[in-house]
Formats: structure tokens, sequence, C-alpha cells
């Protein structure tokens, strides 16, 4: 047993705890989770103003001369040309 060479760095076994291992494998899975989470929640003061928006234009939508425009605003004008 003297005279065998010493193990090289790539033929140590390692060994790793589970608790460590499951840490990490929730700490990779997750991170995203929770940030893909974040990203793509929309805050409730927006959809209230949303919500109104909706209630408060039930008009029909228009497309001509590459705008969208509410048909209310076409027949009425907008506020500032009234």
């Amino acid at each position: 047993m003297d005279r065998k060479e010493p193990i090289s760095f790539w033929n140590r076994e390692l060994r790793i705890p589970w608790q460590a291992a499951t840490l990490v494998l929730l700490l990779l899975v997750g991170l995203p989770v929770f940030g893909w989470m974040k990203l793509t929640a929309v805050p409730e003061t927006q959809k209230a103003a949303a919500k109104q928006h909706r209630h408060d234009r039930e008009d029909r939508l228009i497309v001509m001369s590459g705008g969208t425009y509410y048909e209310s605003e076409l027949r009425e004008g907008w506020g500032e040309a009234r």
C-alpha cells in the first residue's frame, strides 16, 4: 500500500449531503418560477383601471387610415377639438 501512487484529483470520491443537494435543486427550480410569477403578475390597480376603462368604453372600435378609433370619438370628436 505504501508504494501505491496517491489518488489523483479526478479519481476522488465526492459525497454530497442530501440536504445540500435538495437545497440547490429547490433554488434552481424555485427562483426562475418565482421570478416568472413576479414578472407576469398584474397589480390590482392596473386590473381596476382596465376594468373601468372597459366599462367606460362600450363603443365599437373602427380601424381606418392606419389607426384604431372608438366610434364615439369619430362621431363627437376629441376633447381638444370640440
